[in-house]
């Protein structure tokens, strides 16, 4: 007889489709932080999974049997979460405040660190609840879970919205070369990161 007992998941653990949507920002907050979700999402989660090994202390980096036991991660202001890009370098500001008002503030994928597991030389500054506050910011490694799902969703998105623009070119031109042009357009906005 096996010894494994299964338990699920709690409920908070899972991340819905109508996260994407904030019932506290206005409707056209919420779409363009949406745009800016599915068009730059992939890439920040990927540099916010990367960066959540990064463990520094006061003292400096630590060695690896102290870092299993720590809760650290990049710690950086939140325009550091953003990937260096043409794309991104263009929309910045706007992406700086779509962090604070949906990964930090919705999400909660990002936190504030502990005063005790600061880099070296690094002082926290007052909080500020602007989002282009000075503020240090880290992963929040109790929703790393949810990083995987949120591209998921992001993807869904994507593959929706290719499926509309075949079906509606399609129907309205019955032109399979523009059919084919316009995916593939979608396709290249998906893809195109410079």
């Amino acid at each position: 007889m096996s010894e494994f007992k299964f338990e699920p998941k709690p409920e908070s653990d899972y991340l819905p489709l109508t996260a994407l949507w904030s019932s506290e920002l206005g409707f056209l907050k919420n779409i363009k932080f949406l745009i800016l979700e599915v068009f730059f999402g992939v890439s920040i989660t990927e540099l916010l999974a990367d960066t959540s090994s990064v463990q520094l202390t006061k003292a400096g980096q630590i060695s690896s049997l102290e870092m299993s036991k720590s809760d650290n991660g990049y710690i950086e202001k939140i325009s550091k979460f953003i990937p260096p890009s043409l794309m991104t370098k263009v929309m910045e500001r706007q992406l700086c405040e779509m962090l604070y008002e949906k990964y930090f503030k919705t999400y909660q994928f990002l936190t504030h660190p502990e005063e005790n597991l600061l880099p070296s030389g690094s002082e926290r500054p007052e909080q500020n609840p602007e989002f282009s506050d000075p503020t240090l910011y880290r992963l929040n490694k109790l929703k790393t879970t949810q990083l995987s799902a949120y591209r998921g969703k992001l993807n869904f998105i994507w593959t929706t919205t290719e499926t509309l623009v075949a079906t509606v070119t399609w129907i309205s031109t019955n032109s399979l070369e523009i059919t084919l042009l316009l995916t593939g357009l979608v396709e290249l906005a998906k893809r195109f990161r410079i």
